[in-house]
């Protein structure tokens, strides 16, 4: 009798210390502009991995807190107005908050030329060059040259 209520007693202590066991980690994200200066924007936070998907949005100065996140790979996506869109792979392996800062670019200009053909001076179905002259030219021709051309 004495061994089983010593057996239940440990066994009770060990299943007491799993429950004190943490399996979420922790990401302290900083978005900054090529300055430097934090951004204020929304970001996705995504992971395949453990199906975990997530909206959130940084604050005046640039920083988010996201919490409880089950260990995994994740990938943070960031689109703020002005800036090129930027991914980060972030790894969240333990309780130990992860510290993490995304520094926007600034986004490229792009230029669109737009090109028509309606208004060409060259005929697209001719099949090779047309030499044209005037009766002019034809008069003042010094003399019969040899060659291919035109008398």
């Amino acid at each position: 009798m004495r061994l089983l209520r010593c057996a239940a007693f440990l066994y009770f202590f060990f299943a007491l210390r799993a429950f004190g066991q943490v399996n979420t980690g922790e990401l302290r994200l900083k978005v900054t502009d090529p300055a430097g200066l934090g951004v204020k924007t929304s970001a996705r936070l995504v992971s395949d991995g453990n199906q975990y998907s997530n909206i959130f949005t940084t604050n005046d100065s640039g920083f988010a807190d996201l919490t409880r996140l089950p260990y995994g790979v994740y990938l943070v996506k960031i689109s703020a107005k002005g800036f090129a869109p930027t991914e980060k792979v972030v790894n969240v392996a333990s309780a130990i908050p992860v510290d993490s800062t995304i520094q926007l670019e600034v986004a490229s200009v792009t230029t669109v030329v737009n090109v028509s053909d309606a208004d060409t001076l060259l005929d697209p179905h001719a099949v090779s060059s047309i030499m044209q002259i005037g009766t002019e030219q034809i008069q003042r021709r010094v003399g019969s040259l040899p060659g291919r051309s035109v008398q």
